[in-house]
């Protein structure tokens, strides 16, 4: 019985699985397919650890945009030393201590969420850090949130008309709910 010839290995140099397509291992592929290079899109390692003294060494003014990967929402991702926390609240715990309660979270004064400069970070309440987005408009409110169906002016119509709620929730397409919420101001309050 004839020998099976070997399965052929990643040409990726120190990559011992199997290859797939142009010589590369599914992760190489990847890579090469999403940064054009079989090797690219990894992050040096200690790269993140060396980027955050130097925010915490930075005198700089400015926003300082975390360049490495993000979380789901949208705050820059960090781990080291077998755990995970986001980049901000890495840097605050370094530039300012510990939270003082487990009611504080980290704000962004600069409304930046990528930001890492620890002058642009504090430790705040969640009503103080609201109150922030609020001030640098950066709240998911009204307009700015991702599910808003309608706009802050077809809300001064829909408070102005003499229609019905279902004439009004049909012409808006949304429910009678969101049109009886928006007249009796228990939906955008901020609207007047």
């Amino acid at each position: 019985m004839a020998k099976r010839p070997e399965k052929p290995v990643c040409s990726v140099e120190q990559c011992d699985r199997p290859a797939r397509c142009r010589g590369w291992c599914d992760k190489h592929y990847y890579r090469w397919a999403t940064h054009g290079d079989p090797t690219g899109g990894r992050t040096p390692d200690g790269a993140p650890s060396k980027f955050i003294l130097e925010a915490l060494s930075s005198d700089t003014e400015d926003c300082i945009p975390w360049p490495f990967s993000v979380a789901s929402g949208g705050y820059g991702s960090y781990y080291a030393n077998g755990r995970s926390t986001t980049a901000h609240r890495e840097i605050c715990d370094r530039a300012h201590g510990k939270k003082p309660t487990p009611l504080h979270e980290v704000a962004h004064g600069c409304g930046n969420r990528l930001c890492v400069n620890p002058r642009h970070l504090r430790w705040a309440t969640r009503k103080e850090n609201h109150a922030d987005k609020h001030a640098h408009g950066t709240a998911q409110r009204g307009e700015n949130h991702p599910n808003a169906k309608i706009t802050e002016q077809q809300v001064l119509e829909i408070r102005n008309s003499l229609l019905s709620l279902g004439e009004l929730a049909a012409s808006f397409g949304v429910t009678k709910t969101t049109i009886s919420y928006i007249r009796r101001g228990k939906s955008w309050s901020h609207v007047s």
